[in-house]
């Protein structure tokens, strides 16, 4: 009895959990991007498009800029950034806040900063 009382306590748990398919919708679209690093901040036009299981942030040229995807607790992109040459490849990780995406950047374990995506007027 202990066992099936448990069992439903969890299903009922994970279908009330807000998961990848809520932030979905959330996600995709055209955001202005700022982004604060030790160089500075930057204010960054984009827009994020599904792509089978992979977000692709494009600029308005086109261009890819970054990809990822969701996770658990929201999304996680990968940017093959080259600073002075080097690479520098940057994970930046975040979370759906008030109307706005908002997390942080590593910068290859050399540097941290932050990052937040509010949605373009």
């Amino acid at each position: 009895m202990n066992r099936s009382l448990l069992a439903a306590c969890a299903l009922a748990a994970m279908l009330a959990a807000p998961g990848a398919v809520s932030a979905q919708s959330e996600i995709e679209g055209a955001w202005m991007f700022t982004l604060s690093s030790p160089e500075g901040t930057f204010e960054i036009p984009l827009t994020i498009t599904r792509e089978d299981d992979q977000l692709i942030a494009r600029l308005p040229t086109g261009e890819d800029f970054f990809s990822g995807a969701e996770t658990a607790s929201g999304v996680e992109f990968f940017w093959p950034l080259v600073y002075e040459g080097m690479d520098l490849p940057t994970t930046l990780t975040g979370s759906f806040q008030d109307g706005m995406w908002v997390g942080s950047a590593d910068f290859g374990g050399m540097a941290m900063g932050a990052w937040e995506a509010k949605p373009a007027a």
